[in-house]
């Protein structure tokens, strides 16, 4: 596994965030948030995962800033699972929008992640 860069570090910090802040899986399976379409889905634990936690997938798409991204999480207990920095994470980002390389996908997420936190 490589080394993460320091934006991606701040990501996958500024993720947990967002999911603990709008993410619940109580809410609708499908939601909109500041331009982004969110997609939650329960999807089967991980290895080692206790079995009264829950692991969600969230495919977050923003169609007007051009990026895209998909995130795992673990709830347990009504809060995310700990250690955050296994139990929620970001596995993928995705360039809709013509940004032209990974690291400026990463950018353009980080701006619209830390604007909601």
């Amino acid at each position: 596994m490589k080394p993460r860069t320091p934006l991606e570090e701040a990501n996958q910090i500024i993720v947990q965030r967002f999911i603990r802040q709008y993410l619940s899986p109580k809410g609708a399976s499908v939601r909109t948030i500041e331009g982004a379409c969110v997609e939650m889905r329960q999807i089967g634990n991980r290895y080692g995962i206790v079995p009264d936690a829950s692991t969600y997938r969230y495919e977050v798409t923003h169609p007007d800033l051009g990026f895209g991204f998909t995130t795992r999480a673990v709830w347990r207990c009504g809060d995310l699972m700990h250690p955050l920095a296994v139990h929620t994470v970001i596995e993928d980002y995705n360039d809709l929008g013509g940004h032209g390389s990974d690291d400026a996908v990463r950018l353009v997420a980080n701006d619209w992640l830390q604007g909601l936190v």
